[in-house]
């Protein structure tokens, strides 16, 4: 994790096989990538991603891993206060009742995100085209 080759330090936190404790320091890393991709591990502990949760740039990268998360850390990404981590969740997951929920999330952007994704279902499709906000409606009309 202290290596000081970025490379190294990215293919260590991409790899699946990185322990925990090695993913929750490379997520101090000074490089973004590698913050990113300890973020992203598809082996990633609830420690390591409540770790990544704290920081915006890393809990952007965790809420698009939405549909593979524990119950608990789908809710801290849904409460998160800075509405892009609640859009990238929009934009990734597949699943019906996250597009519901995130349909009427207080941003505009997040509900604009829920419009464009392919499987958002025609009656939430149907409440975003009836939005308060044109960018939202045009969103749910593309």
């Amino acid at each position: 994790a202290v290596d000081p080759d970025r490379q190294v330090r990215e293919a260590l936190a991409a790899n699946q096989r990185t322990p925990p404790t090695v993913l929750i320091q490379l997520l101090a890393d000074p490089v973004f990538m590698v913050r990113w991709d300890a973020a992203r591990n598809p082996s990633a502990t609830p420690g390591v991603l409540d770790q990544a949760l704290r920081e915006q740039a890393t809990a952007e990268a965790v809420a698009q891993t939405v549909d593979r998360l524990p119950e608990g850390l789908v809710e801290r990404v849904l409460a998160h206060p800075a509405p892009q981590v609640r859009e990238r969740a929009a934009e990734a997951t597949t699943s019906g009742p996250l597009l519901h929920r995130l349909a009427g999330d207080t941003s505009p952007n997040v509900r604009a995100a829920v419009a464009v994704n392919p499987a958002t279902t025609p009656d939430v499709l149907e409440q975003l085209a009836a939005d308060p906000l044109a960018p939202v409606r045009r969103a749910a009309a593309a």
